[in-house]
C-alpha cells in the first residue's frame, strides 16, 4: 500500500535528467489527505494488541484518470495464452 500511494501520489522519484524524456508522466490520481500515516494510540493497542502496527494511509481521488492496472505488479501470474504472444 506505501508503494502504490506513493506512485499514485506523486511522491515517488522523477526520471535522471541526465536522460532524454521518455514520455509524458501521468496525473496522479490520488491527493493525500495526511502527510504521515495515521497510527493507533496507546488505547487502541491496549484493547488490540495487532493493532500497534497497523498505518492508515487516505488519499481523496482527483479528476485524473485512472491507471491501467499492472497485473505483473500485482503478482498476478501470466496465464499461458499470454505467455504465447
Amino acid at each position: 500500500m506505501k508503494t502504490f500511494f506513493a506512485q499514485r501520489t506523486g511522491k515517488t522519484a522523477g526520471p535522471s535528467r541526465h536522460r532524454p524524456a521518455a514520455g509524458a508522466a501521468r496525473a496522479p490520481s490520488f491527493a493525500p489527505i495526511t502527510r504521515k500515516p495515521i497510527e493507533p494510540d496507546a488505547a487502541e493497542v491496549a484493547a488490540n494488541p495487532r493493532a500497534r502496527s497497523a498505518r492508515l494511509r487516505a488519499g481523496l481521488r482527483t479528476e485524473a484518470p485512472p491507471w491501467p492496472m499492472d497485473a505483473a505488479a500485482l503478482g498476478v501470474p501470466r496465464l499461458a495464452s499470454e505467455k504465447r504472444k
